[in-house]
């Protein structure tokens, strides 16, 4: 059974409210209901979640291009959402900024333009880094961009987890090899269309082995 907007909600009620941590809806809508999407999150906390008319074409295009790289650094992203490097007036212009980016790459893939995607990624590194300390994947990056690499992101709130490349196809090899002198791991992915499924398993009592 395929989950919904509810599961979604009481996802984000556990870990924003019930366990205190500064994170937004965005991580379990995305997961819970799975494609590309677009949020509306109301000053409320009412979110709204739309399918962009991107074709199939377009994201399989998109995907040759990206490479997802694992950091092997394992943390825990509180202290980075809840001490913004930018200050709170800062942090709020880099996060308009970082919407207009949004809006901008979504508008670029729904008029199949993907070759628009490396300059908007390149955007929201120099918005995401500016006025933050220098970061230990900094070089991890330089080096992907003299090996194939266009752009790319840190995937989460930073610190570790997972480096994303926007990259040549054709320089793919030579890209992972070089990520794997910088001791990260390639990882193989696909884009996910079904978002999270809830499945229910019935025992029979009268076997507790099954």
């Amino acid at each position: 059974m395929r989950a919904g907007p509810g599961l979604a909600e009481a996802a984000w009620q556990l870990e924003a409210v019930r366990l205190g941590r500064p994170v937004g809806r965005h991580d379990p809508y995305v997961c819970a209901l799975g494609g590309l999407r677009r949020l509306r999150i109301a000053p409320d906390g009412t979110t709204e979640a739309s399918t962009p008319p991107v074709a199939p074409a377009t994201l399989d295009r998109l995907l040759r291009h990206l490479c997802l790289y694992y950091t092997g650094v394992r943390r825990d992203s509180t202290s980075h959402l809840a001490a913004p490097a930018h200050g709170r007036e800062g942090k709020i212009a880099a996060l308009n900024s970082i919407k207009e980016i949004g809006h901008e790459m979504t508008e670029a893939l729904c008029a199949d333009r993907v070759d628009d995607v490396p300059a908007l990624l390149r955007r929201h590194w120099e918005v995401k880094n500016a006025g933050a300390p220098p970061s230990s994947w900094d070089g991890a990056y330089t080096t992907a961009l003299k090996h194939g690499a266009l752009a790319g992101k840190l995937v989460g709130a930073g610190g570790g987890g997972f480096l994303l490349l926007y990259a040549d196809p054709a320089r793919r090899d030579r890209l992972d090899t070089a990520m794997r002198e910088q001791g990260l791991q390639p990882v193989p992915f696909t884009f996910s269309t079904s978002g999270t499924t809830l499945t229910r398993v019935h025992l029979d009592e009268r076997n507790p082995e099954q």
